[in-house]
């Protein structure tokens, strides 16, 4: 983990304090999956760690998301949600806005 007075971060403190917080400053890395995998393997490493959805790679590329409610029989590229436009957002989006179109 990099200090906080390094001069990335002190440049992150910046930013948020004249800005506000961005989409970069909440994200987290999206756990993947080939699409030939079981559907119910995937369910148990998102159940145990937690997590709502993992993404989908067809041809090592992440396509698209599953799940994990929806995971049963089969593999996983039977549970695909191909990403829309609605669902991309710049890690330098503000999150104040990124907050209010999700909840238009």
């Amino acid at each position: 983990m990099m200090p906080w007075n390094s001069p990335t971060n002190q440049k992150r403190l910046k930013r948020l304090s004249e800005e506000g917080f961005s989409v970069m400053d909440i994200a987290e890395p999206l756990v993947s999956f080939d699409a030939e995998q079981p559907a119910m393997v995937v369910q148990n490493f998102l159940e145990e760690k937690a997590f709502d959805v993992g993404g989908v790679r067809r041809h090592g590329i992440v396509c698209g998301y599953a799940c994990r409610e929806e995971l049963g029989d089969g593999s996983l590229g039977g549970y695909l949600h191909g990403f829309t436009p609605e669902d991309l957002v710049m890690e330098t989006d503000s999150l104040q806005g990124v907050i209010r179109s999700m909840s238009a």
